[in-house]
C-alpha cells in the first residue's frame, strides 16, 4: 500500500496474458507500479484512537500475547496495557474532542473505577464492571459463568464513554488513572462529538405532550404510542436528548418507518428489565424499509446465550 496526496492508494500487481486456440501468446508485462486503484470510499469519523500501549505509562506494564486463550488475543493488535491500582495511562492529543470511548477488561465478577483527567485537572469518573462481558465454551456448551473446568473465556472486553465536560485541544493531556481493581486498558478514541441534532420536518417526538416520555423516567407507554402514532401517519419517529428507559421488548411491524434521535452521545433508550427476551425491539416479519439512526441503546440482559428470544 502506498500513500499519495493524503489519499491511500493500493497496488495492484498485474500481467496480461493472451490465450489463442492452441498456444500460449507472449505475456505482456504492465510495469505494476503505474497501476493503483485509488481508495475513495470508507466512513468518515469524528473521533481518533489511541493505543494505550502507545500512552505514557505509570505503574503498568504492556501485555503482549497471541496465544488463543490468552486476554490479549481479544485485544486490538494482540496487546494491551495492565494498570495497577494507582497507575494511569496519559495520551496526548492529536485532535479536538469533546468525548472519551474507553475499551477495558476487568475480570469476571469485579468492579473498578477510573477517573479522568485533562492536562492534570479531574474531569469524570468512570464506574466499571463485567457484567455486560464474558461467555464461557467448553467445546459446543456456551455458559454465562465458569461452569465447567474446561470452559474458555470469551468477550473479556467492554467499552464505556462519556464527555470529558470540556473541550480537549489539540496538545491536551487526556490521563487515565485506574482506583481500583486491575485494569487491562486496551484502547480510548476521543470524538469531536457535533451538536444535537433537531427534530426533522414531518416527525414526532417521544416527548410531544400527546405522548409524554420523560428523561430519566420509564417511558415504556409514551413509546409505544409515540411508535404507533408514527406509523400510521407516516411520519418519522424522533427520540430527543435524554435517556428513556423502556421496561420491556418493543414489538411492532412497519413499512418505511425512520426511527432517529439527536445522536448517539445524546439519545438514549435504556432497557431496564433482565427477563429472558424482553430487550430492544422486535420487528415482524412483514416489515420493510426500516431506518434507525442517531441514538444508543443499552440493556440490562447480561446473557449472551439464548436471552433475546
Amino acid at each position: 500500500m502506498m500513500i499519495s496526496n493524503g489519499k491511500k492508494k493500493f497496488l495492484l500487481a498485474a500481467a496480461l496474458v493472451g490465450l489463442s486456440a492452441v498456444a500460449l501468446a507472449p505475456t505482456n508485462v504492465v510495469n505494476a507500479d503505474e497501476i493503483y486503484y485509488e481508495n475513495q470510499y470508507g466512513a468518515n469519523q469524528n473521533y481518533l484512537r489511541y493505543e494505550a500501549v502507545d500512552g505514557q505509562l505509570k505503574d503498568a506494564e504492556i501485555v503482549n500475547n497471541r496465544t488463543f486463550d490468552e486476554l490479549a488475543y481479544e485485544a486490538s493488535d494482540n496487546s494491551y496495557v495492565k494498570v495497577d491500582n494507582g497507575g494511569s495511562v496519559t495520551f496526548t492529543a492529536k485532535e479536538g474532542a469533546d468525548g472519551l470511548t474507553m475499551r477495558y477488561s476487568i475480570k469476571d465478577g469485579d468492579k473498578g473505577e477510573v477517573k479522568v483527567y485533562v492536562n492534570g485537572e479531574p474531569m469524570r469518573t468512570f464506574h466499571l464492571d463485567s457484567n455486560s462481558a464474558y461467555q464461557y465454551v467448553d467445546g459446543s456448551n456456551v455458559y454465562d459463568t465458569k461452569a465447567t473446568d474446561h470452559s474458555h473465556a470469551r468477550f473479556s472486553f467492554d467499552e464505556v464513554h462519556g464527555f470529558f465536560g470540556v473541550h480537549v485541544n489539540p496538545g491536551d493531556t487526556v490521563t487515565i488513572e485506574n482506583n481500583g481493581v486491575e485494569l487491562a486498558l486496551d484502547f480510548v478514541e476521543l470524538e469531536n462529538v457535533p451538536a444535537p441534532i433537531p427534530q426533522p420536518e414531518n416527525s414526532i417526538s417521544i416527548t410531544d405532550s400527546a405522548y409524554g416520555a420523560e428523561d430519566g423516567q420509564d417511558s415504556t407507554v409514551a413509546f409505544e404510542k409515540a411508535l404507533k402514532a408514527a406509523i400510521e401517519q407516516k411520519k418519522t419517529l424522533y427520540i430527543p436528548v435524554g435517556e428513556f428507559k423502556i421496561n420491556k421488548k418493543i414489538d411492532f411491524t412497519a413499512d418505511g418507518l425512520t426511527v432517529t434521535g439527536a445522536g448517539m452521545w445524546y439519545s438514549k433508550l435504556n432497557f431496564t428489565t433482565n427477563a429472558k427476551g424482553q430487550g430492544g425491539f422486535e420487528i415482524g416479519h412483514d416489515s420493510n424499509r426500516l431506518t434507525f439512526s442517531n441514538f444508543a441503546m443499552t440493556s440490562a440482559l447480561t446473557s449472551r446465550y439464548d436471552h433475546f428470544r
